[in-house]
């Protein structure tokens, strides 16, 4: 899924992180059936809404409705969480956490650990806001090649310590981290 590119970086093929996305997500709509009263799933295909964070509409039995960002990752690393704040350094592009999202919960799931993280975005895009400065200083930031049928671009991410995530949630949105992360096994 991804090759070394001759700066050193490697390389992320949007063609393979998607099929490979498409494969598992399936998987994740038995997973919120045990989280949420459900009633149906949504799957959003326009690109509007999922350049907006948004892969599927959870509309719960109680009328209301949930917008989850899903992040279904094959890497083995288990102790960070992946924040994206640019997708293309060089044209200045926001990544997908950002403001404007309509993104209510981004939900990560790294399928070779059986883990999935469900992380309220607001609270997401908060802790990363008033800490990115502090994570770009302290060698947290990593630049990605990204490959598109378009040609190669730059993105920069954040890694986010799990135990860090885990203390923002609680402290500053009241959330334990067994609401936060989930073993759970496909059947």
């Amino acid at each position: 899924m991804s090759e070394v590119f001759s700066t050193g970086h490697k390389v992320f093929t949007f063609t393979d992180r998607d099929n490979f996305s498409k494969k598992y997500s399936g998987y994740l709509d038995n997973f919120y059936r045990t989280v949420w009263d459900i009633d149906y799933i949504e799957i959003v295909s326009d690109r509007d809404r999922q350049i907006r964070g948004v892969d599927k509409i959870l509309h719960l039995k109680d009328g209301n409705k949930l917008h989850i960002d899903e992040k279904i990752e094959s890497i083995k690393q288990t102790d960070n969480i992946v924040f994206e704040d640019k997708t293309d350094i060089d044209a200045d592009k926001d990544g997908w956490l950002t403001e404007g999202q309509l993104t209510d919960y981004v939900v990560f799931y790294q399928v070779n650990m059986n883990k999935i993280y469900v992380i309220p975005f607001n609270l997401m895009l908060k802790m990363h806001l008033e800490n990115r400065d502090i994570w770009m200083k302290s060698g947290r930031e990593r630049i990605i090649m990204n490959k598109t049928p378009y040609g190669y671009y730059r993105g920069r991410i954040y890694l986010v310590p799990k135990p860090e995530l885990y203390d923002y949630m609680a402290t500053v949105g009241n959330i334990p981290s067994e609401k936060i992360e989930y073993s759970y096994t496909f059947s």
